[in-house]
């Protein structure tokens, strides 16, 4: 059971590290954020 948490921890980082470091639009992602942690709008 631990280690399933911790293997999700350490999959959820190694993506929010790769949308970090995409090249890509980055404002659509901080919105996608911004929308995440603002669920009332």
């Amino acid at each position: 059971m631990a280690t399933r948490m911790v293997g999700g921890f350490i999959l959820v980082a190694f993506l929010f590290c790769i949308l970090l470091a995409w090249p890509g639009p980055r404002f659509l992602a901080t919105a996608a954020v911004r929308d995440l942690r603002d669920p009332l709008r």
